[in-house]
Formats: C-alpha cells, sequence, structure tokens
C-alpha cells in the first residue's frame, strides 16, 4: 500500500469504529426481531385452525379474537408464507436500516482502502480477480445443471 494520508486512516478508522459500536445495537435488535417471529408464528398457528372466513368472522363475532387477530387469520388463510416474509415491526424495519448502514460504511471502508493502493497492487488484484472469475467459471462449467 503507498502511503496513507492521515485523512484516509481516519476516514476508515472512524467507520471502522462505528461498525464496532453499531454491533451490539445489531445483535440486540437481531434478538427482539427473533423473539417477535417467535411470537408471531405462535400467534399465526394458534389462528392456523380456523379453515373458513366464516369461521373466523364468528369467532370475532363472539368477541373471542381482536381486530388484528381476524387480519391475521384472513392474511394466513390467503397466503401463509407471503405474510411472514415482511418485515412487520419496528425493530425488523430498524434492523433493515442498520443493516443497510452498516452495508454501506464496509463499502466505503473497502473504496478507501482501494484508493490507497498503489498501481501495480490495483493491477495484480485486478489479475487476481479475473484469475478467480475463470476459476469459478471453469468449476461452474463442469458440474452439470439438474
Amino acid at each position: 500500500m503507498k502511503n496513507i494520508s492521515n485523512e484516509n486512516k481516519l476516514e476508515i478508522k472512524c467507520r471502522e469504529t462505528v461498525l464496532k459500536k453499531l454491533a451490539t445495537v445489531k445483535k440486540q435488535l437481531e434478538g427482539s426481531v427473533q423473539k417477535e417471529n417467535k411470537k408471531r408464528e405462535e400467534e399465526f398457528k394458534a389462528l392456523s385452525v380456523y379453515q373458513t372466513y366464516e369461521e373466523i368472522q364468528d369467532v370475532y363475532a363472539y368477541g373471542e379474537m381482536t381486530d388484528e387477530q381476524r387480519y391475521m387469520a384472513i392474511a394466513l388463510l390467503e397466503n401463509h408464507e407471503k405474510q411472514m416474509e415482511y418485515p412487520t415491526t419496528n425493530n425488523s424495519a430498524a434492523l433493515s436500516i442498520l443493516n443497510n448502514f452498516c452495508s454501506t460504511l464496509n463499502r466505503e471502508i473497502r473504496d478507501f482502502k482501494w484508493e490507497c493502493l498503489s498501481d501495480t497492487e490495483k493491477e495484480a488484484v485486478a489479475i487476481n480477480n479475473a484469475k478467480f472469475r475463470d476459476d469459478l467459471g471453469t468449476k461452474c462449467r463442469g458440474k452439470s445443471v439438474g
């Protein structure tokens, strides 16, 4: 690596520090999302006993189900997998935002480090990448599909 300016060193170090500090928050959010998903799966499991819209409406009419549970039961009837895919909580949305932010920081770190490489080092990386792609392509062509 050629001489890294103090500015670039600072930029890289700051981003790495932010990523390190956010790792704790990310782990907490992942735990919360996991708990929410488990709770949600249990709720869906409990609501999966209803096989028709009429059943759901009857239970709702007798006050044995909340409005939210009624919508969940209907969604479950219509398309369980699709309903389970989408982030529907504040924590899952926050985790998604945090993951995007961390990806951006990681990309910026790689960009700063790339800019610090000499032309010779950049050329060597390009050659190694091309060789890797060729090797990977050879492996993929060698395997049968289907």
